[in-house]
């Protein structure tokens, strides 16, 4: 029996083929995530931003800026470090490059207050 991979957007993929059950994964699958490189999109970034974020996880620099999608007002938080939001938040607007390991998009940003 193989693990069935549940997407925010609503996707399902199978995941590990040793597996059993479903697993619910943040954010969008990787079609969709695909499908919206080069939308723009209100977003919050906590913390100055930097000209392209770093992945200090994996040690390796991103494609563009890491932030949170804004919906309906929210950032939707994404990944496990959520300590991040004691930073001054700053809110903008940005065409997605990209995404980072944690399932946040990743822009080019268009400006920023």
């Amino acid at each position: 029996m193989s693990q069935t991979v549940e997407f925010d957007c609503g996707h399902t993929d199978i995941g590990r083929p040793w597996g059993s059950g479903s697993v619910q994964v943040s954010g969008p699958c990787p079609a969709c995530r695909a499908a919206r490189i080069g939308e723009e999109i209100e977003f919050a970034r906590f913390g100055e931003a930097p000209a392209r974020s770093h992945n200090y996880r994996d040690g390796t620099s991103e494609d563009g800026v890491s932030v949170y999608e804004v919906v309906d007002g929210e950032p939707q938080l994404v990944g496990w470090y959520f300590e991040i939001v004691t930073r001054k938040e700053y809110r903008g607007r940005g065409v997605i490059v990209g995404w980072g390991s944690d399932g946040e998009p990743l822009v080019r940003i268009q400006k920023m207050h």
